[in-house]
């Protein structure tokens, strides 16, 4: 029986010697992998441009038409939006995390703006504090808020959704 007990203890110690050289495994390779994101790019196009496209192609992927696919192969949804977007002259490209850098710039009339800067413009994700109270936490493409976020007034008041040149898409945000 003491036999037993002890080789359950040695097992259970084995486990947890394993699950811990995993997690270490796991940081190290994070740490040592940069991080990277993909990101659509097209020369000399709008952000509206942008906008129009990523929307017509997620509707047209959530119809789960094939868009001229004759292969009789079932493509998921992210599969036809990225073939729209390709075939509307999109291009896939990976940015590596390590061309961002993350700073803090307050500014003279009480905003301040924490995140990635790219060519010194907020590139990436960040948040824009106004001085009256007001926040975006969310993504910003070429300086302008642009992408995924959410806008916070400074009663509470909240809206989550997509921007685009610094403004909500389709909505308009009531704070008061």
């Amino acid at each position: 029986m003491k036999k037993i007990i002890i080789a359950k203890e040695k097992a259970v110690s084995l486990i947890i010697i394993s699950v811990i050289f995993l997690i270490l495994t796991l940081i190290w390779a994070c740490v040592m992998e940069p991080l990277t994101t993909e990101v659509w790019s097209k020369p000399n196009v709008t952000q509206q441009e942008f906008t129009k496209d990523r929307y017509d192609c997620m509707k047209e992927a959530n119809k789960g038409t094939n868009l001229g696919n004759t292969s009789g192969t079932v493509i998921s949804n992210v599969d036809l939006y990225n073939y729209c977007m390709e075939a509307r002259g999109w291009k896939l490209k990976e940015v590596s995390s390590t061309s961002q850098k993350i700073e803090t710039y307050p500014f003279a009339d009480g905003t301040k703006y924490e995140g990635s800067i790219v060519n010194g413009k907020p590139n990436g994700r960040g948040t824009y504090t106004w001085a009256n109270g007001s926040k975006y936490d969310g993504e910003f493409v070429d300086g302008k808020i642009s992408g995924k976020g959410t806008y916070t007034c400074r009663n509470g008041k909240q809206y989550r959704g997509d921007f685009a040149n610094n403004k909500p898409v389709g909505f308009t945000v009531i704070c008061d």
